[in-house]
């Protein structure tokens, strides 16, 4: 998803070449890390965030309310696109990488 980052699988016209901009610095080193365990861990072809993040309004709450604190994050929406069947499969049942993810 960035220059910055190695990655053995897709050209580099599929790469992007600036850090989004309406990231702020934390929420694009959280996504590098998210691309990070994702890319060390399986061969695929691209990763595309979509969603709020991608669109940039993202929600990060916190209120409390009758002496209990609500909080609410969005989280990444990211489509892991694979070469094929098989390298999609193993993504989608990889729990170390959920693990990792989480």
């Amino acid at each position: 998803m960035s220059a910055i980052m190695e990655t053995t699988g897709p050209p580099a016209w599929y790469k992007m070449h600036k850090k989004p901009k309406h990231l702020p610095p934390s929420k694009f080193d959280e996504l590098k890390a998210a691309v990070a365990a994702i890319r060390e861990r399986h061969d695929v072809e691209m990763i595309i965030l979509f969603g709020s993040h991608a669109r940039g309004d993202w929600v990060e709450d916190r209120y409390e309310e009758d002496h209990v604190t609500h909080e609410y994050h969005s989280d990444f929406d990211i489509l892991i696109v694979t070469a094929d069947k098989k390298s999609e499969r193993n993504v989608a049942y990889d729990n170390d990488l959920k693990d990792a993810l989480e």
